[in-house]
């Protein structure tokens, strides 16, 4: 009948996503899927690029690991706690110690960036309370959360150049700023964040007198792994802690 021919053509249309979802659906059957978000960027320590060479997936082919961003550790965290993620990789700051485990994958000490002729630019190191007195610029939102923890720890009140603003420019863009900054500014990033930067016409100066924020991966407080999750965690964590081979 006419009915039936037409039933019938548009079933044919339909076979591609059907095929499609039964090939999701055997994939999904024979693999382990991972979601591993990184605060902000992989490309700090070159950590896409280390993990995406490496043997891991001829290791463990049936592991499926997903690399995901957020801008900040506020989105990630709650996520982690959900259940939304299973593994985070951000800086040690006070809300990861409370609700999360973690690894330490890296030191990763904090720097100040001034132009050129800051007073401060000459220093071997800077404290927060050398800092207090001058405006600090920020670009990435983890360091305006790094900025909250100095100030809870330390007592220490950044100068800041609005403190309701929302950080949103690369770190290329800040140091470009603050290179040819005339009213003796400065920022704030970690050294994950400044080893692929040109850092011409500013200086950087280590920052002393304060908590460490290590770069950490993090899971679930309380949370038993499963084995394809405790193979990631270990392989990752041996893996940042390899030198990198540079050619």
């Amino acid at each position: 009948t006419l009915a039936g021919r037409e039933f019938y053509s548009e079933m044919k249309k339909l076979q591609p996503q059907f095929h499609a979802l039964l090939d999701k659906i055997t994939y999904y059957s024979t693999h382990k899927i991972i979601e591993c978000c990184c605060v902000s960027t992989w490309d700090i320590f070159n950590m896409r690029y280390r993990f995406q060479n490496s043997d891991f997936k001829k290791i463990h082919p049936d592991i499926d690991v997903r690399l995901l961003e957020h801008k900040n550790a506020a989105d990630c965290v709650p996520e982690l706690v959900n259940g939304e993620l299973d593994f985070g990789i951000m800086h040690l700051f006070s809300t990861v110690k409370t609700y999360c485990n973690y690894r330490i994958l890296a030191q990763d000490v904090l720097w100040a960036l001034f132009p050129k002729n800051h007073p401060l630019s000459n220093f071997a190191h800077v404290t927060p309370a050398d800092l207090k007195e001058y405006t600090v610029l920020l670009s990435i939102p983890t360091m305006k959360q790094t900025l909250n923890e100095l100030s809870a720890t330390l007592n220490f009140l950044p100068r800041m150049e609005d403190p309701s603003k929302e950080y949103t420019m690369r770190r290329d863009q800040i140091v470009r700023r603050i290179a040819f900054d005339t009213e003796q500014c400065y920022t704030l990033l970690y050294e994950s964040d400044i080893e692929n930067l040109a850092l011409k016409n500013v200086c950087s100066v280590p920052v002393s007198g304060c908590n460490s924020f290590p770069l950490i991966i993090a899971w679930k407080k309380g949370r038993e792994l499963a084995p394809h999750e405790q193979d990631f965690l270990d392989y990752f964590t041996h893996l940042m802690s390899l030198p990198e081979i540079t050619d």
